[in-house]
C-alpha cells in the first residue's frame, strides 16, 4: 500500500499586523480622529478592512477609542486551533485517490492570511502543495494546525466590555485526518438542500442499472477564494468562557486529478457548497 505524502513548500511566511498593533504605534499627539484617519488609510493601503458596526459611522474613532483605553486584566495562554486546507470525499462504498503534483508551483498554491479577533495580529502562509493522496476507501481531510495567544483587556471608553484579544503567533504542523463517517457523502433521498448546495446533475453516474464498478479519472482546476471565522472557547477567570479565535482567509489555485471506483447498483452525484469552486466535489447517492 503506498503512502500519503502531506508535503509542502513554504512559499511566504510573513507578519500580519494587526489594529491593536497599529493603534499602539500612532503618535501620542494624534487625536483620535487624526489616529482613526490613520487608520483607516494604513489598512486600506494593506488590502484590509474594519469589522462593521451597524448604525455607527465612526467605527475607526470608537476602535482608537477603545484601543488607546485598554488595559491588561489576564494572560489567558497559547491555544491550538486548526482549520481545513482542503479534502478529498470518496463516493460511498467507493475509492478514490488524488494527484496534486504540477511543474508549475503557481498551479499548486495556497495562501493563507489568518488575522486574531478582537483586533490582534496574525500571519500570512503561501504553501506550494505537492501531495500525492494514494486510492482509499474513506474521506479524509488536509489541517493546517494555528498557534495562537490571548489575552483579555479592560477596553477604553464609556460603557465598553471587556475586549478578549487573540494574536496568531505561528503555524503549526499540517495535519492529515480521516472522516470515518463523512456527514456530507452518504445517502439522501431528496438530494442535498438546494438553499445551501449545488448538485453538478450532468457529472452524474447512474449505475443501478448496471452489474460491476465503474472508474473515473477526473481533472480539476479549483481556484477561488473564502473567508470565515474560526473560533473556540477559552475559560476565563470569574467569566467561564469567552470566544476567542481569528478571521480567516484563503485563495486557492490547485490544479488536480481525482480517480474514482463507484460500485454498481447507485445513482451517485457530486454536489458543493454554493460558490464553493475551489473544493473538490462532495457525493450524495440516490
Amino acid at each position: 500500500m503506498n503512502a500519503a505524502s502531506a508535503a509542502a513548500i513554504v512559499i511566504a511566511d510573513d507578519p500580519v499586523e494587526g489594529v491593536a498593533e497599529r493603534v499602539a504605534a500612532m503618535p501620542a499627539e494624534a487625536d483620535n480622529e487624526a489616529a482613526a484617519a490613520l487608520l483607516r488609510d494604513g489598512l486600506a493601503a494593506d488590502g484590509l478592512s474594519l469589522p462593521a458596526e451597524r448604525g455607527f459611522p465612526d467605527v475607526a474613532r470608537r476602535i482608537v477609542t477603545r484601543l488607546r483605553g485598554r488595559q491588561l486584566v489576564d494572560e489567558l495562554g497559547r491555544f491550538e486551533a486548526s482549520f481545513e486546507l482542503y479534502g478529498l470525499h470518496v463516493p460511498p462504498q467507493g475509492r478514490a485517490a488524488l494527484a496534486l503534483r504540477r511543474d508549475a508551483v503557481t498551479d499548486r498554491q495556497i495562501s493563507v492570511t489568518a488575522l486574531g479577533l478582537g483586533f490582534g495580529g496574525g500571519r500570512k502562509l503561501t504553501l506550494a502543495i505537492d501531495e500525492d493522496i494514494p486510492e482509499r476507501g474513506a474521506c479524509m481531510r488536509v489541517l493546517q494546525e494555528v498557534m495562537l495567544n490571548v489575552r483579555r483587556y479592560a477596553s477604553g471608553g464609556d460603557g465598553a466590555e471587556p475586549l478578549l484579544t487573540t494574536d496568531v503567533l505561528a503555524w503549526g504542523p499540517r495535519q492529515l485526518t480521516v472522516l470515518g463517517e463523512c456527514p456530507y457523502c452518504r445517502t439522501l433521498a431528496d438530494g442535498p438542500d438546494p438553499l445551501d448546495y449545488e448538485q453538478d446533475l450532468k457529472a452524474a453516474l447512474d449505475l443501478r442499472s448496471f452489474d460491476g464498478p465503474v472508474t473515473r479519472k477526473t481533472t480539476y482546476t479549483l481556484e477561488g477564494s473564502s473567508k470565515a471565522d474560526v473560533g473556540l472557547a477559552v475559560p476565563v477567570p470569574g467569566a467561564g468562557t469567552m470566544k476567542a479565535g481569528f478571521a480567516l482567509e484563503q485563495q486557492v489555485k490547485l490544479e488536480c486529478t481525482a480517480s474514482y471506483t463507484f460500485p454498481p447498483g447507485r445513482l451517485f452525484v457530486p454536489y458543493r457548497r454554493r460558490g464553493a469552486q475551489a473544493t473538490l466535489p462532495y457525493w450524495a447517492v440516490q
